[in-house]
């Protein structure tokens, strides 16, 4: 048997064990013990704590498994636990029961045991396109360094503006960055954007007059150069940012809404209907509902809507729904929920963004009883 099916069915034993199983997944489990006397007998021994200690090593060897990746496949489950963190049974003992159940999960199976072939998805990388006001598009693929001429460099995921041009508020580049890609930009003034899969930014080559505009689409962190006599301002769907040395997240992936989180300094977010103003301090979050345009404040944990800066994604209790529309941008997959219960199933974890595809989905459906299969470039789930 195959690690990530052994891997489902132990997990299915241990909600089973909580009391946690829905119709389906109890079904699956009863089918999956039909197979043979020896999954039943351990089904219902499983939770004997005399059995797991006793007949668990002599029952490992002699099925000749490796009780040690099955106890590192537990812990990972138990780690990642979906929404909240599963306890092991007294002192290992569920980790234990499921390694003793790898032995049998090992077994020959059925037809219906088969499960899908796993393909290969890697993560994204600085990749993105810059578009000049002369009409010309430049692939900037993060390798090397190209000196595009008038101050512009890009080498290795950034692109650069050099300081002291000649100011012009007619020049426009704008940069875009692709599915499954991430770019970091210089502005003239020293203000450093990093832009997420699946965003572009409109800048003028230099910055002219009273103010300092960009224009954003998607999401992006930006760390601001002071400059009191020239405040900042980024326009994401109407919404305005205004700044004059700061560090904060945008993010207008949604075209319902748009999220200003502050990381440091002060901004005011402006609303597109009525222009009303609303300050924000470090730590806070202001969304703006873009069909009322209501605004609305709270103190939020900075890291979960920042960290894919820094190469980390943080889920805090969020839908699944969100999460993989998060996966999809980055590693450049459809995404397709089969059922909308599943969507709404929440999900807390930190893994990094620079892993391959399936550990993400394992790390989160591990213990959730939900299944995914990957086919030509779709991560369907299901349960």
């Amino acid at each position: 048997m195959d690690t990530e099916y052994g891997r489902r069915i132990a997990a299915l034993l241990i909600r089973e064990q909580q009391g946690g199983l829905t119709p389906g997944q109890q079904q699956e489990l009863d089918r999956w013990r039909a197979c043979s006397q020896a999954r039943t007998r351990l089904s219902q021994r499983i939770g004997d704590p005399q059995y797991v200690d006793v007949g668990l090593r002599g029952r490992a060897a002699a099925a000749n498994t490796d009780a040690t990746r099955w106890e590192a496949i537990l812990h990972r489950i138990a780690a990642r636990r979906q929404v909240r963190r599963l306890r092991l049974w007294a002192a290992g003992g569920a980790a234990a029961a499921a390694v003793a159940a790898g032995a049998v999960l090992l077994a020959p199976r059925t037809a219906q045991d088969v499960p899908i072939a796993r393909q290969t998805v890697q993560p994204g990388s600085p990749r993105a396109v810059l578009c000049m006001d002369d009409g010309s598009r430049v692939e900037l693929d993060g390798r090397g360094t190209v000196d595009l001429g008038a101050g512009v460099t890009a080498a290795d995921g950034t692109l650069e503006y050099a300081a002291g041009q000649a100011a012009s508020g007619t020049r426009y580049h704008t940069l875009i960055v692709p599915r499954g890609g991430i770019h970091t930009l210089h502005l003239a003034d020293g203000t450093v954007v990093t832009l997420n899969a699946g965003s572009q930014l409109r800048y003028p080559v230099a910055f002219a007059g009273g103010t300092r505009g960009v224009e954003l689409q998607g999401e992006a962190f930006f760390e601001v150069s002071a400059d009191r006599s020239k405040p900042f301002v980024v326009t994401a769907s109407g919404m305005q940012v205004r700044v004059t040395g700061t560090a904060f997240n945008v993010d207008a992936y949604n075209p319902a809404t748009v999220r200003t989180v502050l990381v440091e300094g002060r901004v005011s977010v402006t609303e597109p209907i009525g222009g009303r103003q609303w300050p924000l301090m470090p730590s806070q979050a202001a969304v703006c509902d873009l069909a009322t345009g209501e605004t609305t404040i709270t103190h939020v944990d900075t890291r979960q809507y920042t960290a894919w800066k820094e190469g980390d994604f943080v889920f805090r209790n969020q839908p699944i729904d969100a999460v993989v529309e998060s996966l999809a941008r980055w590693y450049d997959v459809q995404v397709a929920v089969s059922d909308p219960a599943i969507g709404r199933m929440r999900v807390t974890a930190d893994i990094s963004r620079n892993r391959e595809l399936t550990e993400v989905l394992d790390a989160i459906t591990g213990s959730s009883g939900i299944r995914y299969k990957l086919a030509d470039g779709t991560v369907t789930l299901y349960e």
